[in-house]
């Protein structure tokens, strides 16, 4: 399970943090946090909301929905979390969850630097597996 506090942990003084926000993040740490319930695997949020300005210096993109709590990226060293959300597309689509394609999210061969993007927006393809 995630958190409200877990999701806002590296930036929970930021002025950026609305009260849209706050309820756009609830909605989202719900969803995810359901997934969850039905994944035996501990994982944690390697990136939750983020300030515009902090969204920038890393390279984000500029409409990033992680800028408006309708995002985040949990660790998935094993893919198990990206493999059963593949697995279980009308889970995602009852509950309005769209996740990155794990070609992009998952390319790595290390497995330090895997992890599953769900957001609660959907892309503009309109599959709750996407390509960003």
């Amino acid at each position: 399970m995630i958190s409200v506090s877990d999701y806002f942990k590296q930036f929970r003084d930021s002025k950026e943090i609305t009260d849209d926000i706050r309820k756009n993040a609830s909605v989202l740490i719900s969803k995810v946090s359901l997934l969850l319930s039905m994944i035996p695997y501990e994982t944690t949020i390697t990136s939750g909301f983020r300030p515009q300005s902090y969204n920038k210096k890393i390279g984000g993109s500029p409409n990033s929905h992680h800028c408006f709590g309708r995002a985040c990226d949990l660790w998935d060293p094993e893919m198990v979390i990206g493999k059963w959300a593949q697995n279980n597309i009308q889970f995602l689509i009852e509950h309005g969850l769209y996740v990155e394609s794990l070609c992009v999210t998952h390319a790595s061969e290390k497995p330090s630097g895997r992890w599953v993007h769900f957001q609660t927006v959907p892309p503009k393809s309109g599959s709750q597996i996407f390509m960003p």
